[in-house]
């Protein structure tokens, strides 16, 4: 894709100035734009996207990429990302839910302008390179704002967890990513600011930059054990494997079931549902079971995977909108990945049965290639290197973490030890290179040290 593209290309908005509605101080925007094609076969479509804060794209429902990677004030990153086999002949759309992040709100390791962005340079093409339509953001993409998924705002769930989620089923939007969705009622995108200043070379807030790492990998994954449960007559039952068939709750009752992913991991908790209209459902996310202490009155961390405990946490609630089936189920999910080794599943129902058709969650991380190995005389020690390299995994996403499930911050300290770490595990050079010298470049601090260095000053 040449440089005129990008020029040709606007970040857009709802409007031009940002707009918050309600008591989450995150706004979301829905973005679609739809176009035709008669021959699916021979075309071409390539797409360089970012947002301002995050973003979800889709092709004609499938999901494609999210982003951006995690930059600084002086670095807005794109993914490039190529839609060709999503596309078919006849009516397509390009969609995609955008999430800007308000001031001091939501994840402070996340760089944020004062308003929020949506940008997209892509152009369908055959396969000789002609140009069969331009879909670059601009005044012909449609636009929507949410309003059934509330962040809930909160020092410790914003500032650290990233923010946890109020959502309502009935309000939800379905199929808004698909070709055939009606998009009449949406309202025309507005430009907030070109690629870049033709005429005085002035900087704009997001200052696009190819990104440097590889994508997140995203993997479907099942909790390996339940670990409680309030209802025995229930098909879940407490011992080795996660939810393997589904389970029906009838009008007006509650279960509470305790799962276990079997090692502390970060990923997309993923509820289907079917039936079940205004039931309510928690998930709550936790590191490990607590142990109540008389002396302090305090919970505290002892044996962690003691089910004996108290799993304590932040969580997501949703209402379930109860249209969902067994062959089109209602299925929720965040926005942001989780952090969690125990998932407490509360669900209470209302005048009708729900069904739980499945409960499982989709793992990311960095794809980091393990060449390493440890053996010794010593059997003992086996765990403490499996529990090391999990720990890297885990603090590797967008950035090296000192914790995934609180700040998710890129410390200089902590990202020392990683990188020497990452050495020797996978002999790979490049990415923690590139961490460490965009942290470390001069007036170029990475949005993790500078949140820290500005929050640090403030206390």
């Amino acid at each position: 894709m040449s440089d005129d593209a990008m020029k040709e290309t606007r970040w857009i908005w709802l409007h031009e100035e940002q707009v918050i509605k309600g008591k989450g101080l995150q706004e979301q925007i829905y973005f679609r734009r739809s176009f035709e094609l008669e021959d699916a076969a021979d075309a071409e479509l390539r797409v360089r996207v970012s947002a301002d804060s995050r973003y979800r794209l889709y092709v004609n429902g499938v999901p494609v990429s999210r982003g951006p990677g995690k930059g600084d004030s002086h670095t807005q990153y794109y993914e490039e990302v190529d839609c060709s086999p999503y596309l078919r002949e006849g009516r397509n759309a390009i969609a995609a839910r955008a999430v800007h992040f308000h001031g001091m709100e939501g994840p402070i390791s996340v760089s944020r302008a004062n308003r929020g962005g949506f940008f997209l340079s892509g152009e369908v093409t055959d396969r000789a390179g002609r140009t069969i339509v331009k879909l670059h953001t601009d005044e012909r993409w449609r636009c929507l704002q949410e309003t059934a998924i509330v962040f809930e705002v909160t020092d410790w769930e914003t500032g650290f967890a990233g923010g946890t989620e109020n959502a309502a089923g009935h309000q939800r939007m379905l199929g808004w990513t698909t070709a055939d969705y009606a998009d009449a009622d949406w309202r025309p995108a507005v430009e907030v600011s070109q690629y870049e200043d033709p005429v005085y070379g002035q900087l704009n807030p997001w200052t696009l930059t190819p990104r440097d790492i590889p994508t997140l990998y995203e993997e479907e994954r099942a909790f390996a054990a339940v670990t409680k449960t309030s209802r025995t007559d229930l098909g879940p039952q407490v011992g080795t494997g996660g939810l393997k068939r589904p389970f029906t709750l009838g009008p007006r009752q509650s279960v509470v079931l305790e799962l276990d992913a079997g090692e502390l991991t970060t990923g997309y908790p993923v509820l289907a549902m079917a039936g079940g209209k205004n039931a309510k459902a928690k998930l709550l996310y936790a590191e490990c079971y607590r142990q109540y202490d008389e002396t302090s009155g305090t919970y505290v961390k002892g044996v962690r995977d003691d089910a004996a405990g108290t799993l304590i946490g932040v969580f997501d609630r949703y209402e379930a909108g109860g249209y969902g089936t067994a062959e089109r189920p209602e299925a929720y999910e965040p926005f942001l990945f989780r952090t969690f080794r125990y998932v407490a599943l509360e669900i209470e129902t209302a005048e009708e049965p729900l069904t739980v058709l499945s409960f499982d969650y989709r793992e990311t991380g960095y794809p980091l290639a393990v060449k390493a190995s440890f053996s010794g005389s010593d059997a003992s020690l086996q765990p403490l290197w499996d529990i090391s390299v999990n720990t890297l995994r885990r603090c590797m996403h967008d950035t090296y973490e000192d914790c995934p499930y609180y700040e998710q911050l890129q410390y200089a300290m902590d990202t020392r030890l990683q990188i020497l770490f990452t050495y020797q595990l996978s002999g790979d050079d490049a990415w923690p290179g590139r961490r460490y010298s965009t942290s470390t470049a001069p007036g170029c601090r990475t949005a993790c040290s500078k949140v820290v260095t500005r929050r640090c000053c403030r206390r």
